[in-house]
């Protein structure tokens, strides 16, 4: 069975559990205490003997849930005629850490670029701004089509069915 890019033979049950953590943070100047709750999801994946063949733990999801993938799991399992079921997740600090750093990355390097090529004289006006900014647009689009896919999550268009 496909999982990811990778394939996972023999799985005989797929489970799934949540569990809420609780963090107390305490403001150093005020004294002040407060909560937070995480909500943590696990996948296992088990072979018909009960061994592990696989297992996930994660938090701040944007998507599928970690229970969605393992009801598709099940699906597969109870019926091999079932339809596949596309279905992705990722934590959303991790997307939106990347998504800040590359975005500043490449305008920092456009603007290094576009300025080397202008002093050259290789750019002039209206193609100094499209190589100043075509890099950041470009980036910020795929960007834009990344988090559009994530949050697709467990019901991903057709036509999105083909990346997995």
């Amino acid at each position: 069975m496909p999982l990811g890019r990778r394939t996972i033979a023999g799985i005989a049950h797929a489970g799934y559990g949540t569990q809420t953590a609780i963090s107390e943070l305490r403001d150093p100047t005020t004294n002040r205490r407060s909560q937070l709750e995480t909500r943590i999801e696990g996948l296992l994946l088990v072979d018909a003997k009960g061994r592990e063949l696989w297992s996930s733990i994660e938090s701040h999801l944007l998507g599928a849930s970690l229970g969605d993938v393992a009801s598709g799991i099940e699906s597969l399992i109870v019926d091999e005629t079932a339809a596949p079921f596309v279905a992705w997740y990722v934590p959303w600090p991790v997307l939106l850490l990347a998504s800040l750093f590359l975005l500043i990355a490449t305008s920092h390097l456009g603007t290094l670029a576009s300025l080397a090529l202008r002093r050259r004289g290789l750019l002039g006006g209206l193609s100094y701004g499209l190589a100043y900014w075509l890099p950041t647009l470009v980036v910020a689009g795929v960007l834009a089509v990344a988090w559009l896919v994530a949050l697709a999550g467990a019901h991903p268009p057709r036509w999105l069915e083909w990346i997995s």
